[in-house]
């Protein structure tokens, strides 16, 4: 049969008022703040790369369509559509699970 349980091997109380904040955990606060700053940064960085290259081909498709406006000639000639491809019969098989 098993003894009982003694009062003194129960858990121990934990207490309801929060922990002093320790270095350790101050540094790795602000190490997590750091880490989060710099991928921000990169992730700002990439933005306004993109921003510029965007603001380019924006840039590029203007010149295009006013050349386009003052020279509607100079448009390739739009060929017919071509006829959909023939359709080739193609043998169905089933596969059984």
């Amino acid at each position: 049969m098993r003894s009982p349980i003694s009062h003194h091997s129960a858990h121990p109380k934990l207490s309801s008022i929060p922990r002093q904040r320790s270095e350790a955990q101050a540094y790795l606060e602000m190490y997590q703040l750091v880490v989060e700053k710099q991928r921000l940064e990169g992730e700002l960085q990439r933005i306004e790369h993109r921003r510029e290259q965007i603001y380019q081909r924006l840039s590029m498709l203007d010149s295009r369509i006013s050349q386009c406006d003052r020279h509607p000639s100079s448009l390739p000639k739009q060929s017919p559509p071509s006829p959909p491809p023939k359709s080739e019969k193609f043998e169905t098989l089933l596969f059984e699970y």
